[in-house]
């Protein structure tokens, strides 16, 4: 996702086919991993997706957009879907921990589960990137990682 020199603010949209919990983590280019969503210290605990319903990240009344790091470069966002909670890596960050070691190690364990059949279709508009989870069978875990482009 290339937003160019447009402006430094953007929103998501994220659906899927089946209910479950989406996470968005941020890889900026320091190498320190953050929880975007759900964020606690922002108060936004419900990551729980409702089939076929778009979410908004971050949601209406809350800050309204996302915004990239300082200067030019590359945020890593990954986007994580499951149907059931991924406790394991909400606790690594609840404790504060933002090491990308730790983080890598939970990811990979992760991984171990994903559905290779599971999809993300990704679209873009002006100021928005709209992302679609889907399975063709139910207990499903897809993960998808995105360089978002930056000047």
């Amino acid at each position: 996702y290339d937003r160019g020199d447009q402006d430094d603010r953007f929103r998501l949209v994220v659906t899927a086919d089946q209910e479950g919990f989406c996470y968005v983590l941020n890889r900026g280019s320091s190498g320190r991993f953050v929880m975007v969503y759900p964020n606690r210290d922002a108060g936004i605990t419900n990551n729980r997706l409702t089939p076929g319903e778009p979410t908004r990240i971050p949601p209406e009344g809350a800050n309204n957009w996302l915004g990239y790091g300082e200067g030019a470069g590359v945020e890593n966002m990954t986007f994580l879907f499951a149907v059931d909670r991924i406790d394991a890596l909400e606790e690594l960050f609840s404790a504060g921990a933002t090491d990308p070691d730790r983080v890598q190690e939970t990811l990979a364990t992760l991984e171990k589960t994903v559905n290779p059949e599971a999809k993300l279709a990704a679209t873009t508009s002006e100021d928005t990137l709209a992302l679609t989870f889907t399975s063709p069978q139910a207990g499903a875990f897809l993960k998808a990682d995105v360089p978002l482009h930056h000047d």
